[in-house]
Protein backbone atom coordinates (compact mmCIF):
# COMPACT_ATOMS: atom_id res chain seq x y z
CA UNK A 1 0.00 0.00 0.00
CA UNK A 2 1.30 3.45 -1.14
CA UNK A 3 2.05 6.07 1.77
CA UNK A 4 -0.17 9.07 2.48
CA UNK A 5 2.40 11.23 0.97
CA UNK A 6 2.96 9.71 -1.96
CA UNK A 7 -0.87 8.55 -2.91
CA UNK A 8 -2.57 11.49 -1.01
CA UNK A 9 -5.30 9.71 -0.24
CA UNK A 10 -6.26 11.90 2.36
CA UNK A 11 -9.80 9.84 2.80
CA UNK A 12 -7.90 7.51 4.88
CA UNK A 13 -6.75 10.11 7.39
CA UNK A 14 -10.77 9.91 9.32
CA UNK A 15 -10.72 6.37 9.65
CA UNK A 16 -7.03 6.02 10.85
CA UNK A 17 -7.49 8.98 13.20
CA UNK A 18 -11.19 7.39 15.19
CA UNK A 19 -9.14 4.05 15.10
CA UNK A 20 -6.13 5.38 17.08
CA UNK A 21 -8.33 7.48 19.10
CA UNK A 22 -10.85 4.66 20.12
CA UNK A 23 -8.58 1.80 20.35
CA UNK A 24 -4.72 3.08 20.28
CA UNK A 25 -2.54 3.02 22.73
CA UNK A 26 -2.14 5.74 25.47
CA UNK A 27 0.76 6.95 23.96
CA UNK A 28 -0.64 6.60 20.38
CA UNK A 29 -3.46 9.02 21.80
CA UNK A 30 -0.81 11.23 23.63
CA UNK A 31 0.80 11.18 19.23
CA UNK A 32 -2.27 11.60 18.09
CA UNK A 33 -3.78 14.75 20.09
CA UNK A 34 0.08 16.26 19.46
CA UNK A 35 -0.43 15.85 15.65
CA UNK A 36 -3.40 17.65 15.76
CA UNK A 37 -2.38 20.80 17.90
CA UNK A 38 0.70 21.02 15.35
CA UNK A 39 -1.74 21.22 12.60
CA UNK A 40 -3.88 23.80 14.48
CA UNK A 41 -0.91 25.50 15.15
CA UNK A 42 0.14 25.63 11.18
CA UNK A 43 -3.66 26.50 10.20
CA UNK A 44 -3.33 29.71 13.07
CA UNK A 45 0.00 30.97 11.48
CA UNK A 46 -0.42 33.91 8.70
CA UNK A 47 -0.25 33.06 4.86
CA UNK A 48 3.78 33.84 4.64
CA UNK A 49 5.12 31.97 7.76
CA UNK A 50 2.70 29.09 6.47
CA UNK A 51 3.97 28.93 3.21
CA UNK A 52 7.54 29.29 4.83
CA UNK A 53 6.75 26.40 7.00
CA UNK A 54 5.08 24.24 4.37
CA UNK A 55 8.36 24.36 2.10
CA UNK A 56 10.73 23.60 4.98
CA UNK A 57 8.01 20.54 5.51
CA UNK A 58 7.98 19.33 2.24
CA UNK A 59 11.68 19.62 1.38
CA UNK A 60 12.58 17.31 4.43
CA UNK A 61 9.90 14.85 3.41
CA UNK A 62 10.94 15.05 -0.19
CA UNK A 63 13.46 12.04 0.22
CA UNK A 64 11.01 9.71 1.24
CA UNK A 65 9.34 10.35 -2.52
CA UNK A 66 12.26 8.89 -3.66
CA UNK A 67 11.82 4.94 -4.60
CA UNK A 68 15.09 3.77 -3.10
CA UNK A 69 15.17 5.74 -0.37
CA UNK A 70 11.42 4.51 0.82
CA UNK A 71 12.32 0.60 0.31
CA UNK A 72 14.93 1.51 2.20
CA UNK A 73 13.41 2.75 5.42
CA UNK A 74 10.05 1.39 4.74
CA UNK A 75 11.31 -1.37 7.66
CA UNK A 76 13.56 -1.36 10.32
CA UNK A 77 16.00 -4.35 11.62
CA UNK A 78 16.70 -2.87 14.87
CA UNK A 79 14.84 -0.79 17.89
CA UNK A 80 16.97 2.50 18.95
CA UNK A 81 15.64 1.93 22.07
CA UNK A 82 17.79 -1.26 22.73
CA UNK A 83 21.04 0.26 22.17
CA UNK A 84 22.14 0.27 25.45
CA UNK A 85 20.32 -3.04 26.31
CA UNK A 86 21.84 -5.28 23.81
CA UNK A 87 24.86 -5.43 22.31
CA UNK A 88 24.15 -3.90 18.31
CA UNK A 89 26.52 -2.36 15.74
CA UNK A 90 24.40 -0.21 13.00
CA UNK A 91 26.12 0.53 9.83
CA UNK A 92 24.71 3.82 8.08
CA UNK A 93 26.85 4.17 4.53
CA UNK A 94 25.85 6.75 2.28
CA UNK A 95 27.83 7.10 -0.80
CA UNK A 96 29.61 10.41 -1.77
CA UNK A 97 27.51 11.23 -4.30
CA UNK A 98 24.13 10.91 -2.38
CA UNK A 99 25.32 13.22 1.20
CA UNK A 100 23.69 16.35 -0.64
CA UNK A 101 20.40 14.76 -0.66
CA UNK A 102 21.14 12.94 2.65
CA UNK A 103 21.99 15.20 5.10
CA UNK A 104 18.76 15.61 6.31
CA UNK A 105 18.14 11.68 6.93
CA UNK A 106 21.65 11.60 8.71
CA UNK A 107 20.43 14.58 11.25
CA UNK A 108 17.18 13.03 12.09
CA UNK A 109 18.80 9.79 12.57
CA UNK A 110 21.50 10.69 14.72
CA UNK A 111 19.06 13.04 16.82
CA UNK A 112 17.01 10.45 17.28
CA UNK A 113 19.12 7.96 18.32
CA UNK A 114 20.88 10.55 20.88
CA UNK A 115 17.45 11.62 21.99
CA UNK A 116 16.04 8.05 22.59
CA UNK A 117 19.68 6.64 24.17
CA UNK A 118 19.07 10.09 27.02
CA UNK A 119 15.66 9.19 28.24
CA UNK A 120 17.05 7.31 30.68
CA UNK A 121 20.20 7.69 32.56
CA UNK A 122 22.07 4.06 32.44
CA UNK A 123 22.95 4.93 36.44
CA UNK A 124 19.79 4.34 37.18
CA UNK A 125 18.44 2.14 35.03
CA UNK A 126 20.09 -1.21 35.14
CA UNK A 127 18.98 -2.33 31.52
CA UNK A 128 21.00 -0.12 29.99
CA UNK A 129 24.08 -1.77 30.76
CA UNK A 130 26.03 -0.88 27.81
CA UNK A 131 27.85 2.48 26.45
CA UNK A 132 27.24 3.57 22.63
CA UNK A 133 29.79 5.12 20.45
CA UNK A 134 28.68 7.12 17.98
CA UNK A 135 31.45 6.83 15.18
CA UNK A 136 31.14 9.72 12.66
CA UNK A 137 33.70 8.92 9.07
CA UNK A 138 34.04 11.86 7.25
CA UNK A 139 31.89 13.82 10.13
CA UNK A 140 32.24 17.25 7.95
CA UNK A 141 30.90 16.09 4.59
CA UNK A 142 27.69 15.41 6.49
CA UNK A 143 26.18 18.97 6.86
CA UNK A 144 25.94 20.65 9.75
CA UNK A 145 24.56 18.67 12.91
CA UNK A 146 23.50 21.22 15.70
CA UNK A 147 21.61 18.69 17.85
CA UNK A 148 24.95 16.67 18.04
CA UNK A 149 26.94 20.01 18.76
CA UNK A 150 24.60 20.79 21.34
CA UNK A 151 24.41 17.57 23.01
CA UNK A 152 27.55 16.91 22.75
CA UNK A 153 28.37 18.66 26.11
CA UNK A 154 26.61 16.19 28.53
CA UNK A 155 25.85 13.03 26.53
CA UNK A 156 29.11 11.38 28.75
CA UNK A 157 26.65 11.11 31.45
CA UNK A 158 24.53 8.64 29.83
CA UNK A 159 27.43 6.85 28.95
CA UNK A 160 27.25 7.89 25.01
CA UNK A 161 30.77 8.91 22.90
CA UNK A 162 31.29 10.14 20.19
CA UNK A 163 34.25 9.42 17.75
CA UNK A 164 34.50 11.88 15.02
CA UNK A 165 37.02 11.54 11.59
CA UNK A 166 38.38 14.42 9.92
CA UNK A 167 40.31 13.86 7.22
CA UNK A 168 41.30 16.57 4.62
Amino acid sequence: RESLLVNGDESECPSIREKVANNGTEREQYLLRDALNKIKEYNDLGDEPRSSTEGTFLKKLNLFTLPLFRKATDRNDFDLRLLRKERMTIYLGINADDLKIADDFLNLFFNFAIDISMRENPDFETDNKYDVLFLLDEFPAVGAMHYIKKASGFIAGFKLKLLTIYQN
